[in-house]
């Protein structure tokens, strides 16, 4: 693009006048940085700990490169930091920092014509002595922004910037969700139930979350509460946790519980068996986990013993233990089939009592094994 095309598009930007227009021109100036890739170079990382006006100390969230220092070539010292080998190295890595060093100051001077270029004559003698597109953005919010405007954009940008992680907990990050709409609520910004849910669909956009979505979309209606679509939310998090087997209680935080014990405590118990109680949480306990397959409480689905195909396996093993014995065999061994017999008749019965919610003996058994 030519001086001229650049300097006729930027003559279509929204003038800043002052306060009456900073909302509207702060937002189209973030969308025109961004779009031209420069947004990271004018924009400071946020940090309660720095105050808004003390440049010096904040932190550019698109930093310079650095050059690194040229080395010196040691001759005849074998394996010295400065050998023949080390110093093209560090050449080859100079001659690329420098060139990335040009390409971020092209961006630099860029973003200070836009910003600037955007900002009417009439004020323009309030930052002639700032020539720093990051520096210049925050002082243009410093002098004419409202800050309760403000905030309530950076609070909906954080929302809109949430991304759920399967590894972490839903309880979490749904109370994260609700402490920022609770701060724009505590702003006056009305927040419907139907507002909340249409901020909740936008904000799981991961692919897990698209069937589920599909089949809850059409039973939102207008008199539908918020906290049904979050509990909604968070069964169907806490089963896709559980297909995957993450355990986000576990230390804190989600981790893949297979791996969990993997190269630990190998002893008289085996692999990843250790009765060392390093790494595990003291408050973690599975009384509130349920199983989706019993649909008791107590375990996972992963762990319930009331699968059919564990049902089925063991009836085959009965039936081959029927064979055996019609085949005649000796007393001794006889009495050892029909005990294994007895046994495994035994684990059917109670997982069979257990599926269909029996209270009987072996079906306490068979809860208590899971």
């Amino acid at each position: 693009m030519s001086d001229s095309e650049s300097n006729k598009e930027n003559s279509k930007i929204l003038k800043l006048k002052g306060s009456d227009n900073f909302y509207i021109w702060f937002r189209l100036i973030k969308v025109k940085l961004a779009g031209k890739g420069l947004r990271g170079i004018s924009t400071y990382i946020e940090n309660p700990q720095i105050a808004v006006n003390d440049f010096e100390h904040q932190i550019r969230a698109d930093p310079k490169p650095i050059v690194p220092l040229p080395l010196v070539l040691i001759p005849g010292i074998e394996g010295a930091a400065g050998n023949e080998a080390t110093v093209n190295e560090r050449n080859e890595e100079i001659v690329k920092k420098k060139k990335e060093v040009t390409a971020w100051d092209r961006k630099y001077y860029k973003a200070l014509s836009i910003i600037l270029s955007s900002i009417h004559a009439n004020i323009q003698g309030e930052f002639e002595n700032i020539d720093d597109p990051a520096q210049l953005l925050a002082t243009t919010k410093i002098l004419y922004g409202k800050e309760e405007i403000l905030s309530e954009v950076d609070l909906r940008e954080q929302l809109s910037n949430l991304k759920f992680d399967f590894h972490t907990s839903g309880d979490e990050f749904f109370a994260k969700i609700q402490r920022l709409l609770t701060r724009l609520s505590d702003m006056g910004v009305p927040l419907t139930s139907r507002a909340k849910i249409s901020t909740l669909l936008q904000i799981f956009k991961n692919k897990e979350f698209t069937t589920f979505k599909d089949a809850l979309i059409p039973q939102i209606k207008g008199d539908t509460k918020y906290d049904d679509i979050v509990t909604q939310f968070k069964t169907f998090i806490r089963r896709k946790q559980d297909e995957m087997d993450i355990d986000t209680s576990y230390y804190g935080q989600g981790r893949d519980t297979r791996s969990r014990n993997r190269g630990r405590g190998r002893g008289s118990r085996g692999r990843g068996s250790s009765t060392s109680t390093r790494g595990q949480s003291s408050t973690y306990n599975k009384d509130n986990k349920q199983c989706y397959t019993c649909n008791r409480f107590g375990h996972f689905s992963s762990e319930c013993h009331s699968k059919p195909n564990q049902i089925a396996k063991l009836e085959t093993k009965l039936k081959k233990l029927k064979e055996e014995e019609a085949g005649g065999s000796t007393s001794s061994g006889g009495d050892t089939t029909k005990k294994e017999k007895e046994k495994d008749e035994g684990k059917i019965g109670a997982k069979r009592t257990n599926d269909v919610g029996g209270d009987d003996e072996k079906a306490k058994k068979a809860r208590l094994k899971c």
